[in-house]
């Protein structure tokens, strides 16, 4: 039943704002928007735990991604610059 549930296709005003920033056209199911939402939340805020959520999702530690040997607030940074695409 969860997986038939992440198939279902979204609307409303907050899937119309992911679909903006992304530039996409189509429709999206739930387990799209919940993917891109916390794309989007990582990219605009910088946000740690939305990075960690991703990573997990692609199989990534976040601990891992992370060099101890640089600060880890300059490692973010470096991090979300490579998802804005700079």
């Amino acid at each position: 039943m969860a997986s038939d549930m992440l198939e279902l296709m979204m609307q409303g005003a907050g899937v119309e704002k992911i679909k903006k920033f992304f530039g996409i056209d189509g429709e999206i199911n739930a387990y799209q928007t919940m993917f891109l939402s916390c794309v989007m939340k990582a990219m605009q805020k910088g946000d740690a735990n939305a990075l960690e959520k991703l990573l997990k999702i692609s199989g990534e530690q976040f601990a891992e991604v992370l060099d101890v040997t640089v600060g880890k607030s300059e490692k973010l940074a470096d991090i979300m610059d490579q998802l804005k695409g700079e």
